[in-house]
């Protein structure tokens, strides 16, 4: 492949003579000075002439600049700028067919299958989401596609070496449809450029609706007579005149996908539109020419407006619904401070973020976003965490502590020594979870979009009927009432009536801290009747700490501290941390260091929700609950054992100690919990801790007795969730997901408390982002009420049409009234859906 970095580190010189450089972008010599340049890589480059400026925005605004870094010999001849880009479109779905470029736009990749994620342009509506995934599962060796309305995204797996990206991007753009790999220069470019031409097409209508108005207006409060024929006929070709550029711009995004449409031998929501616009231009032009008075010119300019105004109400939703991957993929810096041979030097270097490795360190200044995950190896700060748990308040970091991505260094410098990288790390595992959450689509959403596709054809048909019947009653009533009837129908409204309140709904409780991950989650959360808490970690805010050592034997509290450190390991249990903590040489996240400098444990096993056994010198060692160290020690515990001891330690025949570890509720628990009961859920507290631990946190929290269960075993819980559910009840679980995998895996709704490492890994239906528990009640409230906003919409949607359709048929719904009233069904849907973005002073008393 012939290479053109040459042409990357000579820069251009500041006058672009003739025959000195070759067009960027075609190859063919500079006849005369760069008529326009185009920046890449970060030096200017010549472009001969208008068509190949046009084609190279083209493919540096789509994300596509592997395109001139890997492409063969620059093309030697070109066309109109329209065959220039039909060119490089080619060109570029040919670069995507090469494996070794394919490989840097897949999500996943196996010996057997392939997924990668594409943005798609074009999506104006649920039939257009159809249309796209029938013709990629039409794609030889497809095995799903599935496309996002509210996020444009296309999810495609196929089999290994059956298809590429090339040939996906081709199906789609025979259709009309264009797609490039869902890279966030990509979605930006792409939906920057959306947003512009739907302003422009916007503000065309609007600014040709208010001047028709200016001369139609008079028409309607004067009678016949009192304007003159001259006057008329002035004021008709004015509103035919500035009729004309709605039908050439704003128009013009309904006529391309009515089209595209017809040429699939399918009718879509824009046919009946395209339809409805064109027989009425038509029919006005005529009567216009032959000195009629049916014009309808300002009822063109009104309906077109109204829907663009619809649709863009609706992009806006889903712009909202977005910004949080948009500040998650902006959260990182593009740039970081390098290290070099620390610890021996200091010596800096700023690189790019995504040149860095685990096990590089570098530094991050004070006010400085950390570029990637990492664990402080020097210093201490404090760091404003708010993008990942919605944790206003700087906390405080220091050595050893983990760092996230896109926490901003609020104190003194700090260095860090990186320990992932890309998408292994935290803030792009909350980008792939809020992703895959808006992609999601609840079941009535699925039911709409099939009931909307039928919609569109069923209109014509009712339309052409309602024309024929009405020729017979009175043919000059047969063109406005068919026209009327493909304006009044508005399937756009029964399409967005789930999405659109579901997108907001999550991205709601994004911002309040609780991500929701599955589709039926929030239904479920809204129907649940019971909610179920594990005591440590969850009501209780986990960072144990341990108040006493009280020796069984010979052995010094030093000693039985680090043989009970050893045995925990570097595990992420709290009480490892409490044990931890009170031993000077532990480190939480590296097991190597504590071996070096204290006992060393083999043969480790533990046992969830009872304890771990360990062997440290030839002696095997049991560290857990005191069941579990009683099965190897043969007698009772010594007289004056401390009953308040939770955690103990033997060996085989011998008690060693009695460990007494105490933890502190979270501040807002029985704040959370009380709000819960009030939203109509009955709590539970499943816990492996003492009887009277537990009912400390119980009588605290206000949970009554019956409602307690303490001294579970992992079994034991999941027991008594099964009954519960046995029982027809709907059962949320909430658990910090180290020992609570079991519950969380059965009930109905899992909601994990997700934190640093553990966020990647967690498969939970909702993750709470942060320690706090108050987004519980605000999931209860917001689920509620998207439950009720859906259904109005719904309800809106069905009794719009029901009604309106019958009057536009009988004649009672002129095409003017029918054009406003399918606007303002889809106005009312979407608007109806924002009221899910407010913030009521109380959340969980309505």
């Amino acid at each position: 492949m012939n290479s053109i970095a040459s042409d990357f580190v000579v820069p251009l010189p500041t006058t672009h003579t003739a025959a000195q450089e070759a067009c960027f972008h075609c190859g063919l010599p500079m006849s005369g000075p760069a008529a326009f340049v185009i920046r890449f890589d970060g030096r200017m480059r010549p472009l001969c002439c208008a068509g190949c400026h046009a084609v190279a925005n083209t493919i540096t605004d789509a994300g596509l600049d592997l395109y001139y870094r890997n492409r063969d010999d620059a093309p030697r001849a070109r066309g109109t700028v329209s065959d220039d880009r039909d060119q490089t479109q080619r060109q570029v779905d040919a670069l995507f067919k090469q494996d070794a470029v394919a490989e840097n736009y897949l999500v996943a990749s196996d010996a057997s299958n392939r997924r990668a994620d594409l943005y798609v342009d074009g999506i104006t509506c649920a039939a257009c989401v159809w249309l796209a995934e029938s013709v990629l599962a039409r794609v030889p060796g497809v095995t799903t596609a599935s496309v996002n309305q509210i996020t444009h995204r296309a999810s495609v797996c196929w089999q290994a070496g059956s298809t590429n990206l090339g040939a996906l991007r081709a199906a789609l753009r025979a259709v009309g449809l264009k797609a490039q790999p869902a890279t966030a220069t990509a979605r930006f470019a792409a939906r920057r450029k959306q947003r512009r031409r739907a302003l422009i097409e916007l503000g065309v209508a609007l600014l040709s609706m208010m001047q028709v108005m200016m001369f139609t207006v008079p028409l309607y409060f004067y009678a016949t007579e009192e304007v003159s024929a001259e006057a008329r006929l002035l004021m008709g070709w004015a509103g035919f005149v500035l009729t004309l550029p709605v039908l050439l711009i704003s128009a013009r995004s309904f006529f391309v996908g009515a089209w595209r449409d017809l040429k699939l031998h399918r009718i879509g929501m824009d046919t009946p539109i395209s339809l409805a616009i064109i027989a009425t231009f038509v029919s006005s032009a005529v009567s216009l020419w032959a000195g009629g008075s049916d014009l309808y010119f300002d009822s063109i300019s009104m309906f077109v407006f109204l829907l663009l105004a619809a649709r863009y109400l609706e992009s806006s939703a889903r712009e909202s619904s977005l910004q949080l991957i948009e500040r998650l993929t902006n959260a990182a810096p593009a740039m970081a401070t390098r290290i070099i041979g620390f610890p021996v030097a200091h010596e800096l270097e700023t690189v790019a973020a995504n040149v860095l490795r685990a096990g590089d360190v570098i530094r991050v200044a004070s006010g400085e976003a950390v570029a990637t995950d990492g664990v402080i190896v020097e210093g201490k700060s404090e760091f404003d965490e708010s993008l990942l748990t919605g944790e206003s308040r700087p906390v405080p970091r220091t050595l050893a502590n983990v760092l996230n991505g896109g926490s901003i260094n609020c104190g003194a410098p700090v260095l860090m020594r990186v320990t992932r990288i890309g998408e292994a790390t935290t803030v792009a595992g909350l980008r792939r979870l809020t992703e895959h959450a808006l992609a999601a689509r609840p079941r009535f959403s699925e039911i709409a979009d099939r009931v909307s596709r039928w919609i569109a054809p069923l209109t014509v048909l009712l339309a052409g009927a309602a024309a024929l019947a009405w020729w017979g009653i009175d043919p000059s009533r047969s063109f406005p009432v068919a026209v009327a009837v493909l304006a009044v129908t508005c399937p756009c409204a029964l399409a967005l009536a789930a999405p659109a309140a579901q997108a907001l709904a999550i991205n709601r409780l994004a911002r309040e801290g609780l991500l929701i991950t599955r589709a039926n989650t929030l239904e479920k959360i809204a129907a649940a009747t019971d909610i179920v808490f594990d005591k440590t970690g969850t009501l209780t805010d986990g960072t144990l700490g341990v108040e006493a050592v009280q020796a069984l034997g010979t052995m010094e509290a030093e000693e039985i501290v680090a043989i009970a450190v050893a045995l925990e390991g570097g595990s992420p249990h709290p009480v490892a941390r409490a044990l931890g903590a009170l031993h000077s040489f532990n480190t939480p996240h590296s097991r190597s260091m504590l071996n070096t400098h204290g006992p060393f444990a083999r043969f480790l096993a533990a046992e969830s929700g009872a304890g771990v056994t360990g062997t440290i010198d030839g002696v095997q060692y049991r560290l857990g609950t005191r069941t579990f160290v009683e099965s190897v020690v043969a007698h009772a515990l010594p007289a004056g054992t401390s009953p308040a001891a939770t955690l103990f330690l033997g060996s085989a025949r011998q008690w060693l100690a009695a460990i007494i570890i105490s933890d502190t509720l979270k501040a807002d628990a029985a704040e959370s919990v009380d709000a819960l009961r009030v939203c109509g859920l009955t709590t539970h507290i499943l816990s492996g801790d003492r009887q009277d631990r537990v009912n400390v946190v119980a009588d605290a929290v206000g949970v009554t007795s019956e409602m307690v269960r303490a001294g579970q075993t992992p079994s034991q819980k999941l027991d008594h969730l099964r009954g519960l559910l046995e029982q027809n009840r709907t059962v949320i679980a909430v658990g910090d997901g180290i020992n609570d995998a079991p519950v969380l895996g059965a009930a109905s709704v899992s909601i994990a408390i997700g934190t640093g490492a553990d966020l990647t890994r967690l498969t939970a239906d909702a993750v709470l982002l942060s320690p706090h528990l108050a987004p519980l009640a605000t999931a209860r409230h917001v689920a509620r009420r998207m439950q009720t906003i859906i259904r109005q919409n719904f309800a809106w949607a069905i009794a719009y049409n029901v009604i309106a359709v019958p009057l536009a048929v009988a004649g009672q719904i002129t095409p003017a009234s029918a054009a406003i009233g399918m606007a303002l069904s889809s106005l009312v849907v979407v608007a109806n859906s924002l009221r899910l973005c407010e913030r009521p002073g109380s959340i969980w008393k309505s």
